[in-house]
């Protein structure tokens, strides 16, 4: 008995989405390897809740992404900690608390939102789209905080602009440009995921009564004015005596 015990609780710390603070906001910690703009679903495991990767969207052009360098505090180290015992990733990260020079990490966040909302509204997106429609407590991950080796986290400081492109069918990776214009690939299995932040659709209806995802709102915000968290809600009843 008291062994399950122990177990159900070292699950719960590992598998439940707790939360750390990175440049003064709050992130859910992961262990799984969670790519930016990827769709998950949250569900409830031990006392707690997991995000699950439920789908891999296509996109077809490169997406936009801003990529911020954080100094570790204790808190992200143990989270890096956590996910990067379960990911068997190589990556070593010596953090000493007392130094003052911590080592770094990045988050990557969705700037172009624009090109995401396009792409899941696409023909190749149909499936996506659909489980979307029909699970409004899906997700979309706008931000994902990682580990990389020195070599990696030295090319995405220095990069003068960075993408994701979907390096193979349903692989996601990272594209970066020098300033000179060279390109380097990076994936994001080269990374430990440890944090993220993530978004709910907003749906509307338009002139031809087609159902499209328009924006992304924060679990705990409300959608823009005429747009909806539920896509049945955003489709409107036909007045059959106006036809």
């Amino acid at each position: 008995m008291k062994h399950t015990l122990f177990t159900l609780c070292l699950i719960a710390l590992l598998m439940g989405c707790k939360t750390t603070s990175i440049n003064k906001a709050s992130h859910e910690t992961t262990i799984q390897r969670i790519p930016i703009c990827s769709i998950g679903l949250d569900k409830d495991v031990v006392l707690q809740t997991a995000h699950n990767n439920v789908a891999w969207p296509v996109y077809n052009a490169p997406i936009k992404l801003v990529v911020e360098v954080v100094p570790f505090s204790q808190q992200t180290y143990k989270s890096f900690l956590n996910a990067s015992a379960v990911q068997f990733n190589d990556i070593r990260i010596n953090y000493v608390d007392s130094l003052e020079s911590k080592p770094e990490f990045v988050t990557l966040k969705l700037i172009d939102k624009i090109a995401v909302l396009k792409a899941l509204n696409t023909k190749e997106n149909k499936s996506v789209k659909d489980y979307l429609s029909l699970n409004p407590s899906a997700n979309i991950v706008t931000s994902v905080s990682l580990a990389f080796n020195e070599e990696q986290l030295k090319a995405l400081k220095m990069a003068e602009s960075v993408f994701l492109i979907e390096h193979t069918p349903k692989t996601y990776a990272l594209e970066l440009y020098s300033l000179k214009n060279e390109k380097q690939i990076i994936s994001f299995n080269q990374g430990v995921a440890f944090a993220f932040k993530k978004q709910n659709c907003c749906w509307q209806e338009d002139k031809a009564h087609h159902i499209n995802i328009v924006d992304f709102v924060q679990t705990n915000k409300n959608c823009p004015n005429k747009t909806y968290r539920k896509a049945k809600k955003a489709k409107t009843k036909v007045n059959i005596y106006k036809l």
